[in-house]
C-alpha cells in the first residue's frame, strides 16, 4: 500500500468518523468535511461545536412599556421682531411671532400698512 493510498484511506475514515460525530450534533455534512480535510483536528473541532437545535423556539421579545404617540415638536418659533418687509413696499415690517402685521417702518418712522403681504 503506497503513502497516497494510506492518506486517502485515512481521509475517508476520518470523514466517516466526522459524519458520525456530526450526526449527534445535527451537523453531518460539517463533520464529514472537517474530518475528511483535517483528520483528527476536524474530529476535535466538530466535537467542540454546539449541537444545532432545530425548531427551538426563539426567545420571546421583551415587552416594552407603553409609550404614547408623541408628535414631533414644531420648529422653534421666530421671535417677534422688526424684519425686512417681504413685500418690498417698506424698509421694515413687524413680525409678531406668528405672522406679518400691518406695522411698518421706513427710515425710523413707523406707520400702518393694512395690506399686509401673504406669508
Amino acid at each position: 500500500m503506497s503513502f497516497y493510498d494510506l492518506a486517502m484511506l485515512s481521509a475517508v475514515v476520518f470523514g466517516l468518523l466526522g459524519a458520525l460525530v456530526g450526526r449527534a450534533k445535527g451537523r453531518v455534512g460539517t463533520g464529514a468535511v472537517l474530518g475528511f480535510l483535517l483528520g483528527i483536528f476536524g474530529l476535535i473541532i466538530i466535537a467542540l461545536l454546539p449541537a444545532r437545535r432545530y425548531g427551538a423556539p426563539s426567545p420571546a421579545p421583551v415587552p416594552q412599556p407603553y409609550q404614547p404617540y408623541q408628535a414631533v415638536p414644531p420648529p422653534p418659533a421666530v421671535p417677534a421682531q422688526w424684519a425686512p418687509d417681504p413685500s418690498g413696499r417698506h424698509e421694515l415690517r413687524w413680525w409678531d411671532g406668528r405672522g406679518w402685521s400691518e406695522h411698518v417702518a421706513d427710515g425710523g418712522t413707523r406707520a400702518l400698512d393694512p395690506q399686509s403681504p401673504a406669508g
